[in-house]
């Protein structure tokens, strides 16, 4: 190697240490230049995602706000309120008095309104047109519980039974006591008439009917002309001819026009009656019911309470401020 090509090799040698060391200034540089701009890109891009994360929060809970969840724990969490019917305050909660407004109650009509109150009832889809199941309701509005109008059939049918038999037996009874006490009354009128009497000289008074020819012309009064029984002495039938002028006496009474005789019987007392029934004999009785359709009218007592309802869980209704 001569001297000459040593020179050239040394000086090679030395220009690229030189373009190594610049080489290596430019890598420094360029690293920390793209470190430093990574930084602050990386930055830029944390607080844009910061800011559109706030941005997207406060748009889902703008969205959010009045709706209502079933929660399954006893307490709300944080940003909703529970169902209760409760008044809340129209400035704490504006976003929320925004979205429902008095739609649930007026609160005390200035600084308060009312939540929906959802303790112990269900939730029914409002029907925005009508014509379906809830036709006419108003949004928010409370329905009281009903059944719907149905009817219940039975085919029909019939019961048969009968008695056993009790032996021989007969009944006995008795009436109450009346207290002491008569009875009274009257007899039918037998219409105007007359009786007729011959007296004799023992005073005895007869009752006759008929007449016979008058004694004699010129008399005035009827005479007997037949003796009835009935009168006192019998025994004088057969020879009343014979009386010291029997015809003489026999005479007719005034009438005493068409009448009635009252009569009234003595008290008994109190007493009572007895009554006696004859037995029937060993016999019994049979029992037929008709044919006919069976009333459904009365409930059950099977499973029933104060209400109608479906089968259901108990959780927590919130709505969201």
């Amino acid at each position: 190697m001569t001297s000459e090509q040593h020179t050239d090799y040394k000086t090679v040698i030395e220009k690229l240490q030189s373009d190594i060391e610049g080489l290596k200034t430019q890598l420094f540089y360029l690293t920390n230049t793209k470190i430093e701009f990574t930084n602050t890109e990386l930055e830029a891009t944390r607080l844009e995602l910061q800011q559109t994360k706030t941005q997207l929060n406060e748009v889902l809970t703008e969205q959010f706000v009045g709706a209502v969840c079933a929660f399954a724990m006893p307490e709300p969490p944080l940003g909703w309120l529970e169902c209760n019917g409760q008044a809340v305050n129209r400035t704490e909660y504006a976003r929320l008095f925004n979205k429902i407004g008095t739609t649930f109650g007026v609160g005390d009509k200035e600084t308060t309104f009312n939540l929906p109150d959802l303790k112990g009832v269900f939730v029914r889809g409002w029907e925005r047109v009508a014509g379906g199941h809830d036709s006419g309701r108003a949004f928010g509005t409370y329905q009281d519980d009903q059944m719907q109008k149905h009817s219940h059939t039975d085919s029909g049918h019939s019961h048969s039974g009968g008695t056993n038999s009790n032996g021989g037996h007969s009944h006995s009874a008795s009436m109450s006591s009346a207290g002491s006490h008569s009875h009274s009354g009257s007899t039918s009128s037998d219409g105007s008439h007359s009786h007729y009497y011959n007296k004799y000289n023992d005073g005895d008074y007869l009752h006759v009917t008929g007449y016979r020819e008058k004694k004699s012309s010129g008399d005035t009064e009827g005479y007997c002309g037949r003796i009835l029984s009935g009168f006192k002495d019998k025994s004088l039938i057969a020879s009343y001819q014979s009386w010291p002028g029997y015809g003489d006496y026999c005479k007719s009474c005034d009438s005493a026009g068409s009448h009635t005789h009252s009569f009234s019987t003595n008290s008994a007392d109190s007493h009572s009656h007895s009554v006696d029934v004859t037995s029937a004999g060993s016999h019994s009785h049979s029992v037929s019911i008709n044919n006919g359709q069976a009333s459904l009218g009365n409930p059950t007592n099977a499973r029933h309470g104060n209400e109608t309802r479906p089968k259901n869980v108990a959780l927590l209704f919130c709505i969201k401020y």
